[in-house]
C-alpha cells in the first residue's frame, strides 16, 4: 500500500491519501467499511476523552510508537 501523509502548513500531519486502487483492495476486504458506524458507545467516548485530558496535563508522558519499537529492535 502506498500512503501519502498529508501535513497542514504548520507542518504537523493533518491525514492520510490512500491511492484508489490501494481503497478498493480494503474494500474487498471489507465490503461494509462504507457502512460502519461512525460513532462510537458512550463509554469509550469517555474514556478518550478522559486520556485526551490526561495527555494535556501531562504531554511528556506520551512517546512516538517508533522509540518502543527501538527499544524492542524492530526494524520499521
Amino acid at each position: 500500500m502506498r500512503l501519502q501523509e498529508i501535513k497542514g502548513s504548520d507542518g504537523k500531519s493533518a491525514g492520510v491519501f490512500i491511492p484508489q486502487e490501494d481503497w478498493f483492495l480494503i474494500k474487498s476486504s471489507y465490503p461494509d467499511i462504507d457502512s460502519l458506524d461512525k460513532n462510537i458507545p458512550e463509554w469509550q467516548q469517555k474514556l478518550l476523552d478522559e486520556r485526551r485530558e490526561a495527555i494535556a496535563k501531562n504531554p511528556t508522558s506520551v512517546r512516538p510508537i517508533s522509540d518502543l519499537l527501538q527499544l524492542l529492535d524492530f526494524e520499521m
